[in-house]
């Protein structure tokens, strides 16, 4: 799901890992449109490459949105950007 919602003329980075995501997070196919959606105005604003600090930005972004409880701890990645 998470290939069929990345915009298709994005530009991915390397460290991208959509089966890391799958298994890390569980997402409807409606909540990973939006984080993906979310990742790609991310990247946008940080010069243009999709990378996987942006796609947990936006997995991030979603379960707040729905409600659920998010801890530092959750997203090591995203420390210095929360």
């Amino acid at each position: 799901l998470w290939l069929q919602h990345l915009p298709s003329a994005a530009p991915l980075a390397d460290d991208i890992d959509l089966d890391a995501l799958a298994v890390r997070f569980d997402l409807t196919g409606g909540s990973i449109r939006n984080a993906a959606v979310t990742a790609a105005f991310a990247a946008a604003g940080d010069g243009g490459r999709l990378a996987m600090v942006h796609l947990l930005m936006g997995v991030e972004r979603e379960l707040r949105k729905q409600g659920r409880l998010i801890k530092r701890d959750d997203f090591p990645e995203l420390r210095d950007r929360l």
